[in-house]
């Protein structure tokens, strides 16, 4: 108990190095790495073609069909649990049934009001006619003016649309008449 520590535990400057044992192993990898770098390419690129084509596809087989199996003994064992997730099935297709119908019933009756009220206007055009007030135009009401500008806006065409340059018509002969 009456040691003393000295001054020698810690070497009087420390410097950085890397262990021996890790230089080592990378300087081993480098020369490996060198020697047979093509080697472990064309290895590495056959092992990865053939997990793709060959035992990946397998491996997929196999884990669905051990999955079905679980499934299909897991209903066999219980029929209780297997009626049980028929009735919820067969819930919700009643109720996407429904909900189905109902849209189908709306349409239907949005495309009624259409129908009625093209037949009202109809009606109302033919009394017009024999009133002797005219047809109404069959033509329908343009667009304004911003809502046309934007649609045939054209960067190129500059800000007054097409009342701008024009290139000249080509012509067959280049330089003058073909006289």
């Amino acid at each position: 108990m009456g040691d003393v520590i000295g001054d020698d535990v810690h070497p009087p400057t420390l410097e950085e190095q890397t262990p021996e044992f890790l230089s080592n192993f990378l300087e081993k990898g480098f020369t490996i790495l060198s020697e047979y770098g093509w080697y472990i390419v064309i290895f590495g690129s056959i092992t990865y073609y053939l997990w793709a084509t060959k035992v990946k596809p397998m491996y997929e087989r196999w884990k669905k069909s051990a999955e079905e199996s679980a499934y299909s003994a897991k209903y066999h064992k219980d029929p209780a649990l297997f009626q049980a997730r028929q009735e919820i099935m067969e819930a919700a297709r009643r109720r996407m049934q429904e909900e189905l119908e109902v849209k189908a019933r709306q349409y239907l009756e949005k495309q009624k009001e259409i129908a009625e009220a093209n037949r009202l206007e109809r009606i109302a055009d033919w009394e017009r006619h024999e009133k002797g007030l005219g047809y109404r135009s069959k033509m329908k009401p343009k667009e304004s003016d911003s809502g046309n500008s934007s649609q045939n806006y054209n960067p190129l065409m500059g800000s007054g649309g097409s009342s701008g340059y024009r290139p000249p018509k080509k012509s067959c002969c280049s330089g003058g008449g073909c006289g």
